[in-house]
């Protein structure tokens, strides 16, 4: 039976709602059926919340406070942190049984009661993955707490639709689109604020000129080729580029990803993907990778 004990040096717990900024509610309720709190001597899990001192001498704490915890984790304030060489999981041997202090690299994941549920139910075998940092090996829902794959991918992508759309905002022909409908993804990159100075332009007389290229596959697909390679080379695998961006979006908090993202990624498969020529499909998607990226 799963018994949590719940720590944090600054506050007295039964005075404070607070454990390492997480609410005790939320970290209460996620407790698996059966399951309650306990002190630090006879708990199965804790939750704590370290001065940095007793971090750095955490294995003599973990023996001496916490002896019954299987699962230790520590949390942390996002701003200033634990000290990186402060951070390491670390497996502690009491017999041949194994104990593992783990480290909330992203403590906001605790505000998800998916992931305290995940960290409750964490197997041995989990636990030594995440030491090993053996990602695909560990639930998503645990993952978000220990680990967040680079967002390359949907960073090249808001950066390529942020190109697309600049084009799209110096184009002075006849439109196939509403300049309105693009106007607050361009207040979003900033664009209507920063592009003139003092009475001058500081866009390129030519950037209107572009957006034919913008719209084309190649403008998408050519940053994440090889060198000298093309989108229509047969050995692009669309599958795998597809997979990545939606992994990484996935990494972010678990959550699926928009539709238009996963059309658009479709769509870039095919020989004249229409939706590459819609400058309000493109201003959306963006909206939405810049706002997923900014919670990350």
């Amino acid at each position: 039976m799963i018994k949590v004990f719940l720590s944090d040096h600054r506050h007295d717990l039964s005075m404070h709602e607070n454990v390492g900024e997480i609410s005790v509610k939320i970290l209460t309720d996620a407790l698996p059926e059966g399951g309650s709190l306990g002190d630090e001597e006879t708990s199965t899990h804790c939750i704590i919340h370290l001065r940095p001192d007793e971090l750095a001498n955490l294995n003599e704490t973990a023996s001496r406070r916490f002896r019954k915890s299987k699962m230790i984790l520590c949390v942390t304030t996002r701003r200033p942190g634990y000290a990186a060489q402060l951070r390491q999981h670390q497996v502690l041997m009491d017999g041949e049984e194994a104990r593992f202090i783990l480290y909330a690299r992203y403590v906001d994941a605790l505000n998800d009661g998916r992931t305290i549920e995940a960290f409750y139910k964490t197997s041995v075998a989990e636990a030594e993955a995440i030491v090993k940092g053996e990602w695909k090996n560990v639930p998503a829902d645990l993952r978000r707490l220990f680990y967040k794959a680079p967002s390359t991918c949907l960073s090249a992508l808001a950066i390529l639709f942020q190109g697309y759309l600049a084009a799209h905002a110096e184009y002075r022909g006849e439109k196939d689109w509403n300049d309105a409908d693009l106007h607050e993804a361009l207040e979003q990159m900033g664009w209507n604020r920063y592009r003139t100075q003092a009475g001058q332009s500081l866009v390129l007389e030519s950037l209107g000129s572009q957006k034919e290229r913008v719209r084309s596959k190649e403008w998408f697909l050519t940053p994440f080729m090889a060198p000298k390679r093309s989108h229509q080379d047969p050995t692009f695998n669309h599958l795998a580029f597809r997979n990545r961006v939606l992994e990484e979006w996935n990494d972010l908090d678990g959550s699926a990803p928009p539709e238009l993202l996963e059309k658009l990624l479709r769509d870039f498969e095919k020989t004249e993907p229409e939706l590459i020529n819609s400058p309000q499909f493109i201003a959306t998607a963006y909206l939405e990778i810049s706002a997923r990226l900014r919670r990350k």
